[in-house]
């Protein structure tokens, strides 16, 4: 077996983290670790005051974190995310929508009473896998357009669209194991 080692993956495109002992982005193998990123700008202070303004600055320094190793944020497969306010989860969970899609990473949302820097509102931190996840923007979108540019269908790993994964749903549920039809709704309870 080849020994793997830890590798520090510098991250020009974020501030250096080594005056305060840490690394942005660890890749053992295939696997990244990702440094808690808060909604800072390049002085390492807050951006705004606005929850919504730092969780997509948090957002953004992850994406550049993954980036720098040669990932996407579609290889993130777990996030734990802290909030001050979790109140402000339901924000969040919209936002994270925007970048991932319907692709979203196994997660975990944790209340804390505070977080460095003063006045930061978010914290993630996360566990990408290289190659996992999908590379281009295109097949995250594969749904069909109609003439008005408007999604008509959204299109699954296999290449179904929602009408037929939901045609097949229904006939998957009206026939038992041994593919006899089950009757299922004229039984008796």
């Amino acid at each position: 077996m080849t020994p793997t080692f830890k590798e520090i993956v510098p991250v020009p495109a974020l501030e250096d983290s080594t005056p305060f002992a840490y690394s942005q982005c660890v890749k053992v193998g295939p696997t990244l670790y990702l440094a808690g990123q808060c909604g800072l700008g390049d002085d390492h202070e807050v951006v705004s005051p606005d929850f919504a303004d730092q969780a997509r600055r948090a957002l953004d320094r992850v994406r550049l974190a993954v980036e720098a190793a040669g990932g996407v944020l579609d290889d993130i497969v777990t996030m734990t995310v802290f909030l001050t306010d979790t109140r402000m989860g339901r924000v969040f969970t919209g936002l994270r929508k925007e970048y991932f899609g319907d692709r979203f990473p196994a997660s975990a949302l944790v209340g804390v009473s505070s977080l460095m820097p003063l006045n930061a509102m978010i914290e993630i931190q996360a566990v990408a896998v290289l190659g996992s996840g999908m590379r281009d923007s295109g097949a995250r979108d594969s749904g069909t357009r109609d003439s008005g540019g408007r999604d008509s269908g959204t299109r699954d790993s296999g290449g179904r669209d929602s009408e037929t994964r939901d045609s097949e749903t229904r006939d998957s549920e009206t026939r038992d194991l041994g593919g006899r039809e089950s009757g299922r709704g004229d039984r008796d309870a």
